[in-house]
């Protein structure tokens, strides 16, 4: 995926997302899509805030992951390629308006 200009220099990162897929009721378990890889950054959030994971638990997110590709969803997993081999719940996903320099919008996924 191409890097908008003014964003896209921040991306020197990779990470793989696992999308969520529906719930196997004879199992128990989820059905997971196949995994793609996305440009991004990621960093300690800022400040604490609680989230709520797909099991409804109360949760403080690890990272805070920016990237400007749009296919990540709330409760898809994503793993860190350089610095954690878990796979992590995306907690929330913010949308960054990136309009006044006439490129599309860039995203927050909180883990």
């Amino acid at each position: 995926m191409a890097s908008n200009t003014t964003s896209g220099w921040a991306n020197t990162n990779t990470a793989t997302v696992r999308p969520r897929g529906e719930t196997d009721t004879e199992n128990g378990g989820v059905m997971w899509g196949e995994p793609y890889e996305i440009e991004c950054t990621w960093r300690m959030p800022k400040e604490q805030k609680v989230l709520s994971d797909s099991q409804g638990r109360e949760v403080v997110p690890a990272w805070e992951v920016h990237t400007e590709d749009v296919r990540p969803r709330v409760f898809d997993e994503i793993r860190l390629n350089s610095t954690n081999p878990e796979w992590r719940e995306i907690l929330g996903k913010n949308e960054d308006d990136m309009s006044f320099f006439d490129e599309p919008p860039a995203f927050r996924l909180d883990t």
